[in-house]
């Protein structure tokens, strides 16, 4: 049976700009500065063949230098605004043990990017862009006894490109060797065909089994580049961000939730299970020799809690495991790297005092696991490697 359809439609706007001031610095006397040694501090790093290392508080030096007043640059500036009209028509579905629903989502985008360019006689640059998509989408749910679920749902997905990656704006050198930097105001969104299905089993109180798997055809992807460009008669690199090929991901998830209702005086304790499997051959765009696997994606992701609940309290144990996946080092989306495999225990007990008032204390990363990160899919090329050590939280929540 189709219920009543119903349908909605929003108008959206968004803008992100940037603007950018450089200040000239300057020693205090005009030339060379000799520091107090009082003020500095040497180290070494534990473990490395690196030389000695010297830091100091900088409110303590800066007075060996100047800030000449900052001064706005054009060179580096930029705005995008993107004009959205979204909609959707959706029926819901209902029948003899199961239901959902089914609907389009109409998307329509325009963006305006302006930025600036130190190689146009202007100075300035500026694109305009527009896309329309249609994704449509079914989603079922089945009763099929009091205690299993199945749940099933397909759907053409789409992701827009963050704002700051469709800026106009050109960096370039004006020597050799000819380099520069520029947005992509012509980027295409991260687009997909998905499909999902899970099965729920609730086999007892507070007890759950659950396999949930899925499959993304991905048509187009985001990632960073370098291209070769003649600008003015000069050979240039540039690195851009740009659309690539695309790909597939496939995954399998499953959940295990269950107290010991079945152990004689254990009823209050339990365990918390989890294990996530990824397969896929979508790769970033760079190194353009050894692409990375797409940021996020690790093989293996897996979560093991002993838990206890009772007479207010709540105690939990948990150990953590993951696979090696890709990450941006910071917030430079074009700065990829490798981060390790990692285990790491950590666990927390919290106490209701009252039914407003509850207190809790943790205790994260007990093994003390090291974080080592690598650049351009080679494990030799160390870009981070913390030893974070352990942290301990203590926290009160008032409810009002």
């Amino acid at each position: 049976m189709v219920e009543r359809p119903r349908s909605r439609l929003a108008l959206l706007d968004r803008v992100k700009s940037f603007t950018a001031a450089t200040s000239a610095v300057t020693t205090a006397d005009g030339g060379n500065v000799t520091l107090d040694a009082s003020k500095l501090t040497a180290f070494n790093v534990r473990d490395f063949s690196v030389p000695t290392m010297i830091w100091a508080n900088f409110d303590d030096v800066a007075g060996a230098v100047n800030y000449a007043a900052p001064v706005n640059d054009p060179t580096k500036g930029w705005r995008v605004r993107e004009d959205d009209m979204e909609g959707y028509v959706m029926a819901d579905l209902a029948g003899r043990g199961f239901s959902g629903n089914v609907g389009v989502r109409f998307v329509d985008v325009v963006t305006h990017s302006y930025g600036s360019s130190n190689i146009t006689a202007s100075g300035t640059t500026s694109a305009m862009e527009h896309y329309f998509r249609a994704l449509p989408s079914i989603n079922l749910n089945f009763e099929l006894t009091d205690t299993f679920k199945l749940r099933a749902a397909a759907a053409r997905v789409i992701s827009r490109p963050p704002l700051d990656e469709l800026r106009a704006n050109q960096l370039l050198s004006l020597s050799a060797p000819f380099t520069g930097s520029s947005g992509n105001p012509y980027l295409r969104p991260f687009m997909a065909n998905q499909f999902d299905l899970s099965a729920e089993w609730y086999f007892h109180k507070d007890a759950l089994l659950a396999v949930a798997g899925y499959y993304k055809d991905v048509d187009s992807n985001i990632g960073y580049t370098q291209v070769a460009q003649t600008i003015n008669g000069n050979n240039y690199i540039i690195t851009s961000p740009a659309n690539g090929k695309g790909g597939y991901i496939a995954g399998l998830e499953t959940t295990l939730q269950m107290p010991f209702w079945f152990v004689p005086g254990l009823d209050k304790f339990g365990i918390y299970a989890n294990a996530a499997f990824v397969k896929s051959d979508l790769k970033e765009l760079s190194p353009s020799s050894n692409p990375f696997p797409a940021v996020g994606l690790a093989d293996f992701t897996g979560e093991f809690d002993l838990w206890y609940s009772d007479h207010g309290i709540d105690a939990r144990v948990a150990l953590k495991h993951h696979s090696p996946f890709t990450v941006i080092y910071g917030w430079d989306a074009s700065q990829l790297t490798r981060l390790e495999s990692e285990t790491t225990l950590g666990a927390s007990i919290g106490y209701n005092i009252t039914k407003n008032i509850s207190v809790r204390v943790q205790a994260n990363n007990l093994t003390n696991q090291v974080a080592r990160f690598y650049w351009n899919n080679d494990a030799n090329q160390i870009a981070r490697y913390e030893k974070y050590g352990r942290s301990y939280l203590a926290d009160i929540t008032v409810r009002y």
